[in-house]
């Protein structure tokens, strides 16, 4: 019975000293009146607040620089393609070409007739 009421008082000790070793990392500012040691409290808080802040936004904004980055190297990689396609395509629609290759197909299939077929 002893042993176990040792054994609850040392836990209840440490516990004591835990706690009051994370007060004092928390709230490192104690004074005698509580209106000053919560405003200094406070004050600390805000401030640890405001540079987490800041440091996230300032990640998050060279993550979107990058996001940027990629979305207009894609884009202008898509607009070259498509330029490249149209400019192909144009010279492949070329109607002096066109004209040119249907009066040669048409000159050689009347060539190829035979003498009777010509005949009316």
């Amino acid at each position: 019975m002893i042993l176990k009421l040792a054994i609850i008082a040392g836990l209840v000790v440490l516990g004591g000293t835990v706690l009051h070793t994370e007060l004092d990392m928390l709230f490192p500012s104690t004074s005698s009146t509580v209106p000053e040691s919560l405003s200094a409290d406070v004050e600390r808080l805000s401030g640890e607040a405001a540079d987490f802040m800041e440091e996230r936004l300032s990640e998050s904004g060279v993550h979107l620089e990058q996001m940027a980055d990629g979305v207009t190297s894609s884009i202008a990689d898509s607009i070259q393609g498509m330029q490249e396609g149209i400019t192909d395509g144009a010279l492949a629609l070329n109607p002096l070409d066109a004209a040119q290759e249907t009066s040669a197909a048409q000159e050689t299939s009347a060539d190829e007739e035979s003498p009777e077929e010509r005949q009316p």
